[in-house]
């Protein structure tokens, strides 16, 4: 196995990057210490967003996380299977209703669950449809009667199996195998971050990125923001009051994808794994959550950036910051961070071996002199990192294949 690690310290000014269900910043307790957290979740969509919005990726190597799944598939029948958009709508439902899928107990055009699916996945089903619709449409369920009982009522049907026993058998059967026989072998999105879905494992994939919920790597502090709205057609007075909760952490930031996991993932598509590489490469190192962007504008970029790609295993730093980095008269936060975590590499060296180290790779803001020797990597641009780093990884895992 080849894996890249990607140690991260990133500072933030006043913001709220991530939120718990009372609008408040996420916490954890680290160390014995109250720090600041921020979600792996809300991290991971930063990355997939960041990814389809910068083109790092074509179109159609990419998924999306949705439950329209009936709406689209009935776009795709209509657009590409001249399909009527009646008959489209009809067949689009009903074939969800067969996966199982359906969630005729509340809003029967939409699924149960969030998919993960590749666009390409969604076109297929489309097209799986379409050469039986005229079989199929004989038997479906006209929309307004999908997920209503016999007595009338919608949703009387008391679990999934009922729900599912009541659909036309041809789309049971055809609900069956739909999802079971999609390729995500090109959609470079779930090669990356997994899917699972209980209904029917086939469609399960392991992902072959991990990334940690990062954490402030001092005390966390929140801070209370009073702020008006000021009504432009009164002359004095406030049309609106409020508090905003606002944290400014530096954070500790962990990731790490493994290369020949990837490659398993994508059935050896070198082509697509390298591209698929640079590109979480590049997200995992510029996105972020857009959490109160407008009112915050928490645009930074890493301090650190210290990629290490390893033949053995994952090794996250974390524990570099078990006890809370302060400041002091010579020396800042960040310069702390980077020493605290120089000093941990050092002691895991020594403890542990660096054997499984096959490069490091290190992008640091700020004169050179201030990283400690301890912390050995080639310096490089955040791009030459990326390519760096993915083309090591990737040339090894050719090599042992």
């Amino acid at each position: 196995m080849t894996v890249i690690d990607l140690h991260i310290l990133q500072s933030f000014p006043p913001s709220l990057l991530n939120r718990d269900d009372m609008g408040q910043p996420k916490t954890i307790i680290f160390g014995g210490t109250t720090r600041t957290r921020v979600s792996s979740q809300s991290l991971k969509r930063a990355q997939r967003l960041y990814t389809a919005t910068h083109g790092l990726l074509p179109a159609e190597n990419l998924a999306i996380r949705t439950r329209h799944l009936p709406s689209m598939l009935a776009q795709r029948l209509a657009a590409n299977h001249d399909v009527t958009t009646e008959d489209s709508l009809k067949l689009a439902l009903n074939t969800v209703w067969g996966m199982g899928l359906l969630d005729t107990g509340r809003d029967a055009k939409r699924t149960s669950v969030l998919l993960f699916l590749g666009l390409g996945e969604i076109d297929a089903i489309a097209s799986l449809v379409a050469s039986r619709q005229r079989e199929l449409l004989e038997c479906a369920v006209a929309t307004e009667q999908i997920g209503v009982s016999a007595d009338g009522e919608p949703g009387k049907q008391a679990s999934t199996r009922q729900r599912k026993a009541a659909c036309p058998l041809p789309f049971r059967e055809l609900g069956k195998h739909a999802l079971g026989n999609t390729d995500p072998t090109t959609i470079a999105d779930v090669a990356l971050y997994g899917r699972f879905l209980a209904e029917d494992h086939r469609f399960d994939v392991d992902g072959s990125t991990s990334t940690a919920h990062a954490f402030s790597i001092g005390e966390h502090h929140l801070e209370l923001d009073y702020y008006t709205a000021v009504d432009d057609m009164d002359e004095r007075g406030a049309g609106f009051l409020d508090t905003a909760s606002l944290t400014a952490p530096l954070l500790y930031r962990y990731s790490n994808i493994d290369a020949s996991a990837l490659l398993t993932n994508l059935n050896g598509n070198e082509e697509l794994a390298a591209a698929a590489t640079a590109a979480w490469l590049t997200a995992t190192v510029h996105a972020l959550p857009r959490a109160k962007n407008t009112s915050t504008a928490p645009s930074t970029r890493p301090l650190l950036v210290f990629a290490v790609v390893r033949d053995d295993q994952p090794v996250s730093m974390a524990n570099a910051f078990l006890r809370p980095v302060r400041a002091n008269r010579q020396t800042d936060e960040a310069q702390a961070g980077v020493n605290a975590l120089a000093r941990h590499w050092r002691h895991h060296g020594d403890a542990y071996g660096h054997t499984g180290v096959c490069a490091t790779y290190l992008t640091y803001v700020g004169d050179a002199t201030d990283v400690p020797a301890d912390l050995s990597g080639e310096a490089v641009s955040a791009a030459e990192l990326i390519k760096r780093a993915a083309a090591r990884a990737l040339a090894r895992e050719a090599v042992l294949a």
